[in-house]
């Protein structure tokens, strides 16, 4: 019996260790180290916060997955598959967060802008209320992007113009800031 219990308090503390290397936290977010998409593994590369206004409020933490670590024109490519998970740190009514989609969206798209801008309204219309701890999903696909809404599907965003796009949310010029595009990318 003691053998029992000495072997029980070596073992369960063991078998926790998988379950601690299962998630990375950033900026008090926890997230998955990896992601399965289109049967592919997908391993985080890198996070970083979002803050807003002049007063830096944060606004979100966004991870990318990716299969290696990317470049910012490796993560432009249709060849790359990867996801980016932006989760929310406060709550936003649904007139705000959309604002915000179509802010970046105007920084950030560079062609067909008249064409594709109706149709990301059309889906953000869908929104609700956002709260603290929600979140959005980005999957790259060689010719679509998903963007979920936890686990409710927003929309299917067709061509390389919308992958573009929604990179550039996150990574390049048009990103909140350089840091914030170097962290997310883990540069």
């Amino acid at each position: 019996m003691y053998l029992l219990k000495k072997l029980f308090f070596v073992l369960i503390p063991l078998s926790l260790i998988p379950a601690l290397a299962l998630a990375k936290t950033y900026d008090g977010i926890e997230f998955p180290s990896s992601v399965e998409l289109d049967k592919q593994k997908l391993t985080l590369q890198g996070a970083a916060l979002e803050a807003a206004t002049i007063f830096e409020i944060d606004i979100f933490v966004a991870a990318l997955y990716s299969q290696k670590k990317l470049t910012q024109k490796e993560l432009y490519s249709p060849k790359t598959t990867a996801e980016i998970n932006a989760r929310f740190v406060q709550d936003a009514d649904s007139a705000t967060v959309q604002k915000y989609f179509l802010q970046a969206f105007d920084s950030a798209c560079k062609k067909q802008c008249a064409k594709l801008k109706p149709e990301l309204a059309k889906h953000l219309g869908q929104l609700p209320a956002i709260a603290e701890g929600d979140q959005f999903r980005f999957q790259f696909y060689q010719e679509k992007v998903l963007l979920f809404h936890n686990q409710k599907l927003l929309g299917s965003f067709n061509g390389k113009d919308w992958r573009e796009t929604f990179v550039s949310f996150f990574v390049g010029s048009t990103a909140p800031s350089q840091s914030f595009s170097n962290a997310i990318l883990s540069i």
